[in-house]
């Protein structure tokens, strides 16, 4: 072996430690799109109103307690219960007693007098796509908030988006498909990285920041990376992993502070909602906009898997609800939407 190829040798062992599939090796990742018609009403539910009639209508399937009983936490009943799993869960692992939510829902473009919902699901959560399936069917026929008006709707289909861009349809219009494989490895759903370095990401809902308690009107790129890695790892802990030892951590911040940025081009986007819950207005405002931006040779196949992770799993606070999604895609090509 040449002395070229080995120093290129050294390094792409050096980036690939860096590589999210392969410091997050037990987390697993399902995509679905739930697609409605619309049957009475007009307008598109947010991805928060969506969790609200999700959640309610999964506790309503899923709780064996009294109403005036119910303490999910004390629950007996919580370690097999889905609404538990996805919306209260708490564990015993240090440093994990409230977990990140295993979900993130988009509401994205579709034909008119429809709604497509994406729903993501990491881990186990992907195992109950059929309970969220049930609660959904019986939810959207009752009515959905959408811009203050109230729209009913139908589930007609229900699509797994697989690794590679295949799709497969588990649910069409009462009739079900058996589930082969839920949930994949976050690298089989990471492509290799574009011979063209001059990148162009487009944040399409607001991608909210904080830092000390404080929320940030600019966004600072390794914060954003950051916390979507303390995310992942919270995830990959949850299922198995291990956790990232210090000393690469340490390593990955100081390749998280080299984000090159070249030009920026964002705008605030402010919205609210209302929580049943907390009954109280909540601000979910951030920024959008488009970035460009160059790597280096020696970093452009590693930030090019970093991206499209944080193309899968969405930036910043309220990711949930659908904030922080962004889409990224060589200068050179031709648009693509995300995931």
């Amino acid at each position: 072996m040449s002395g070229t190829s080995i120093m290129t040798h050294v390094a792409d062992n050096i980036q690939n430690a860096y590589s999210p599939e392969v410091i997050f090796k037990k987390l697993r990742l399902g995509i679905y799109h739930f697609n409605f018609d619309i049957t009475s009403g007009a307008g598109q539910p947010t991805p928060s109103a969506w969790r609200g009639v999700m959640g309610w209508a999964l506790q309503g399937r899923s709780c064996r307690v009294a109403w005036e009983d119910r303490d999910c936490q004390s629950c007996r009943y919580a370690d097999t219960c889905a609404y538990y799993y996805l919306f209260e869960q708490r564990t015993k692992i240090s440093g994990l007693h409230f977990p990140p939510r295993p979900y993130i829902l988009n509401v994205l473009p579709g034909r008119a007098g429809a709604v497509r919902l994406e729903i993501k699901l990491c881990n186990f959560a992907a195992e109950l796509v059929n309970d969220l399936a049930a609660a959904l069917t019986e939810a959207a026929p009752r009515g959905i908030d959408a811009a203050g008006q109230k729209i009913q709707a139908e589930l007609c289909r229900i699509e797994q988006i697989l690794p590679k861009g295949k799709r497969t349809v588990l649910y069409n219009r009462g009739r079900r498909v058996p589930v082969q494989n839920t949930a994949y490895p976050l690298g089989d759903y990471l492509d290799a990285a574009p011979s063209d370095s001059a990148w162009e990401i487009r944040i399409l809902s607001p991608l909210r920041l904080r830092r000390k308690q404080q929320y940030l009107h600019c966004i600072d790129w390794p914060h954003a990376f950051q916390g979507l890695a303390i995310r992942m790892s919270a995830l990959n802990v949850m299922n198995g992993g291990s956790r990232v030892d210090k000393q690469l951590w340490q390593k990955m911040m100081i390749f998280f502070a080299r984000a090159e940025v070249s030009k920026e081009d964002m705008n605030w986007r402010d919205w609210r909602r209302r929580s049943n819950r907390q009954g109280q207005i909540i601000p979910m405002g951030g920024s959008t906009g488009r970035i460009k931006l160059r790597h280096s040779e020696e970093s452009r196949a590693t930030w090019w898997r970093w991206w499209r992770t944080a193309e899968l799993f969405q930036l910043g606070k309220g990711t949930t609800m659908g904030n922080g999604r962004i889409v990224v895609h060589p200068q050179s090509a031709s648009k693509r939407t995300a995931l």
